[in-house]
């Protein structure tokens, strides 16, 4: 249905939050459990709402949304933004109040999009089928940082982060086109670029 339900943790219903025309498409506890994101990708209505733990609202922003993803720090998140020539992603604070946006251009399959340092910065990392791969940071506000864009011509398959080294990895499948090879490169928040070594291959008998 078009209603948000909540549940205890030994599976036992709890109380029905009504609003939405449409059917929820995404849901977001804040870190601390004091307020819950909902949304939908109606192309009539659609609605993003903020809500509190006793059900009362908050905020409603006209916003179809498929993704919500609170900072670490709970005063902001992240909302998918469905749009035909672009890909946007809003940032919102906890009041429901947007106050900044990420731009991604028309035919890039957005990979990878997630908060790091603690909320202090947001990465990106995303696929062209023309342009290989890029990845991005930016400021907590929106304010684009260093790009990292990988030649023209490799392939990307798959992109992920890993906190531990703040690095952006991506599986690139090498030109020339009648003899691609797999390999790992990682995508630096400085935009530097580092290709891993090419895998061994037996010898041929």
């Amino acid at each position: 249905g078009n209603s948000v339900r909540l549940f205890g943790i030994d599976g036992s219903a709890g109380p029905e939050w009504t609003g939405h025309k449409n059917q929820p498409q995404a849901l977001a506890w804040r870190p601390d459990g004091s307020m819950l994101v909902s949304a939908d990708l109606g192309s009539e209505n659609p609605l993003l709402r903020v809500w509190r733990r006793d059900g009362t609202v908050v905020a409603d922003l006209p916003l179809p949304s498929s993704q919500v993803q609170w900072s670490p720090r709970g005063d902001r998140f992240l909302a998918s933004k469905k749009n035909a020539r672009s890909g946007t992603v809003a940032i919102i604070s906890a009041e429901g109040k947007e106050f900044g946006q990420l731009q991604f251009a028309s035919g890039q399959n957005r990979q990878l999009l997630q908060w790091i340092l603690e909320g202090q910065a947001i990465q990106s990392g995303w696929l062209h089928e023309a342009e290989g791969a890029h990845s991005q940071l930016f400021a907590a506000n929106g304010r684009p940082g260093p790009r990292t864009d990988i030649p023209v011509g490799n392939r990307a398959t798959d992109m992920t982060w890993d906190l531990s080294t703040q690095k952006c990895y991506a599986a690139l499948y090498m030109t020339p086109k009648d003899n691609p090879v797999e390999r790992l490169v990682s995508l630096s928040t400085d935009g530097s670029i580092h290709f891993m070594s090419e895998p061994e291959l037996p010898e041929a008998v």
